[in-house]
């Protein structure tokens, strides 16, 4: 069984078309559970920092290979959605988008003045 202290490791990126690693594999691979990495994450930073960098291949590796057409689209999406926080947008749901407007005076008091129309009557003005 592996203590998890073994200096010098480094990620490998796996090309396009060869299935990307999982943590689970991972844990298998050290003889450990996901339970016991996810406790190395949270004690050691260095261990954490590799795991993000880690995630970072494996989302691009996916998207690659899903927008190259190497893997199965119902898998690669089932796996961004269960691994990295991809979700379908709900029908309802509009992009979030900020919009400045503003209004002056002047403009606002037009929209809400009497139309012309009514005030005039044959060129004159009504009393």
């Amino acid at each position: 069984m592996s203590d998890g202290n073994q200096q010098g490791s480094s990620i490998v990126d796996h090309p396009v078309g060869r299935l990307p690693a999982y943590f689970e594999g991972f844990a298998q691979t050290l003889q450990v559970t996901c339970e016991t990495l996810l406790e190395w994450c949270r004690v050691h930073p260095e261990f954490s920092d590799a795991y993000k960098k880690a995630k970072a291949i494996q989302l691009q590796q996916v998207l690659d290979g899903l927008l190259s057409q190497q893997y199965n689209p119902a898998g690669a999406i089932f796996m961004l959605k269960n691994n990295h926080g991809y979700r379908d947008r709900q029908p309802d749901e509009a992009p979030n988008v900020n919009v400045a407007v503003s209004v002056t005076m002047v403009e606002g008091l037009k929209a809400v003045a009497v139309p012309e129309e009514s005030t005039a009557v044959n060129g004159h003005a009504r009393t």
